[in-house]
């Protein structure tokens, strides 16, 4: 496997999958992200494979490559979340309005026949216009 041995890698690689995604999915929850994981975590392991000892696991060390992984992956995420928090009108998010929206189109348009122009959003009401 240090020499580049792509067979040796794919037996290390399928040796330890498992316990490397386990870890991956019981910090993130999440399982694409997970995944991700997983392959950044081998990834790293196939450039430092010159370095891996034949003599010890190398389960430690790719779990805390894991760990790390996903803990900067987090943070990662946080931030993203911090500096784009998601738009709210009052207290509902736009998830919720747009659902009553639909919610409320949906009970007006089985009330009567045609919406009125109050109720129809802008390309709705060029569609009504003679």
């Amino acid at each position: 496997m240090q020499s580049g041995d792509f067979d040796a890698f794919e037996e290390f690689f399928n040796a330890y999958k498992r316990p490397v995604y386990a870890t991956a999915l019981a910090i993130t929850r999440d399982p694409f992200l997970a995944e991700e994981i997983l392959q950044d975590c081998f990834v790293k392991a196939y450039r430092v494979r010159h370095r891996l000892r034949l003599d010890v696991s190398p389960l430690p060390w790719l779990q805390r490559v894991t760990t790390n992984l996903c803990y900067s992956r987090i943070a990662r995420r946080r931030a993203i979340e911090v500096s784009h928090p998601p738009k709210a009108c009052g207290s509902r998010s736009v998830a919720s309005r747009a659902h009553a929206a639909r919610k409320t189109s949906c009970t007006r348009s089985s009330t009567s026949t045609r919406p009125t122009r109050a109720s129809t959003t802008p390309w709705m009401t060029r569609a009504y216009r003679s």
